[in-house]
Parts: C-alpha cells; structure tokens; sequence
C-alpha cells in the first residue's frame, strides 16, 4: 500500500471513531462565542449623558378636532437655561365660531427671586386678563412658565434614557437620525394612552411628542443657545391689575416678605 492512500484511511478512520456528539458540542461552541460576541466583546456604545446649557427655539401645538368647540392651536417660542431661569411667548388660535378666538401671553421665571411673572390677553369681550405672579414655594423651583416649551415632557425623556440604557424592551425604541442629530424614537403606553415621542440623544430634550389628542413639534436652535446667564423679565403694562399667588407647600429658608421677595 502506497504512504499517501495509508495516512488518509487512518485519518479517516480516527474522525469514524469521533463519538455523535462531537459535532454538536462544536455547534453549541459556536453558538455560546456568537452571544459572547454580540453581548460582550461587541457592546453597543453607551447612552450619552444629556448636557446642555440653555436652548431656545420655536414650537407648535396642536390638539385634535373636538367638534363645536373648534380646534386650539399655539404657536410659540421658548428658551431657558440651566441656572433655572425660562422665558416664552405664546400665540393661541381657535377654530370654532364665536370662541375666544385669539389670545397671546409672555411668562418669564426669575431663578432668584422664584418668581413667575405672566402676562396674558385674549380678544374677547372682557378685554385683557389678568397678569399672575407666582412666588416663592411653587415646586419645583425652575423653569416655571406658563407657556410650553420641551422641557414640559423631561420626565417621559427621562423615562425613554433609561429604557435604551438598561435594554427595556416593554418601551418600544428605535435610534435614528434626524437631520445631523442622533435622536431616538420611543413608544409607549402611559395612563391608558399611546404615547409617542422623539427625544435628541446628546441633550434629552424632547422635540416631538403625542398622544392622540394633541402634538407638539419643537424646533430647537442648537446652533444659537442663550448666554449662560440669561434673565427674562417680562414687563408688567401699566395700570394692569396684578394678581400675586403664594404657595409655602414647600417651605424655605425664609418666607418671601421676610427675604423682602415678595412681589408687589
């Protein structure tokens, strides 16, 4: 018998004498190393850590069609930075005849003081409304105005960060892209209602949310923020009654009239 044919009939007969489950033991390795892989040696990239200064921009909100009563529309803009401080303006709109059809405010929060000064007018037969100036004690003690703006739905934000964070499949999430920026997708179900929204990745702001009875859009400047030490005043017209609220839910160091804070 010739060398070469010899060695392959012994190689031949060592892999026939291999027991049946070599082969699935080698499957079951391949396996175990793909998971490995896919879990571990190749692990997604983090969630980012949401940063950001200030931001300010413009937004719409839209409510649904609600018959006779018409259908509200505001379009406005906000800024606010991270010391607490907020401002915005706000335009509304009515469809339905013979509603209070048209209606403006301006709301500004003075971190320091924690104040909120609002100044509202509506074209209805009453004439301009009241001007509210909320002081210390309103919870919590920043970014209170009565505008809209995206920081309104940071806790559904916060929410969809730590789903992509901890893998939370019962919130369905998709990472795509919009426009330059990295921005998630998130579905949800909150209080019975199919919430929707997009929150930015890098800041968690969110940019795009609704429920089914309204939506709002945000078209936040990332380009331009505020300086860092941005104040909003929100001027008072004059001869204008002022209506001053208190509340001491939540009690400080000193109360406004003995801090001499109290808005007059």
């Amino acid at each position: 018998m010739q060398p070469e044919r010899k060695s392959r009939e012994l190689r031949t007969a060592r892999v026939s004498r291999r027991p049946p489950r070599f082969a699935a033991t080698v499957m079951a390795l391949g396996i175990i190393f793909a998971v490995a892989y896919v879990f571990v040696l190749r692990t997604p990239p983090p969630v980012p850590t949401p940063e950001i200064q200030g931001m300010q921009g413009t937004y719409t909100w839209q409510a649904q069609a609600q018959g006779a009563t018409g259908v509200p529309r505001e379009t406005g803009f906000f800024s606010a930075v991270a010391s607490g401080a907020a401002g915005g303006q706000m335009t509304m709109e009515n469809t339905a005849p013979r509603a209070g059809t048209f209606g403006k405010a301006q709301s500004a929060y003075n971190v320091e003081r924690r104040t909120e000064t609002t100044v509202e007018s509506a074209s209805t037969a009453v004439g301009a409304r009241d001007v509210q100036t909320h002081s210390v004690g309103t919870w919590p003690p920043v970014w209170r105005v009565a505008t809209r703006s995206p920081l309104d739905y940071q806790g559904l934000a916060a929410i969809v960060r730590a789903a992509a964070e901890d893998g939370d499949r019962s919130i369905g999430i998709k990472p795509i892209k919009e426009g330059d920026r990295k921005v998630w997708r998130a579905a949800m179900k909150l209080d019975g209602k199919d919430v929707e929204l997009v929150v930015d990745q890098l800041t968690g702001i969110v940019v795009w949310y609704t429920d089914g009875r309204s939506t709002f859009t945000a078209t936040v400047d990332w380009s331009s923020p505020p300086p860092a030490d941005e104040t909003y005043v929100v001027k008072v017209p004059a001869g204008q009654k002022v209506t001053t609220k208190t509340d001491e839910t939540f009690s400080y160091e000193r109360s406004p009239a003995a801090a001499g804070l109290a808005a007059g």
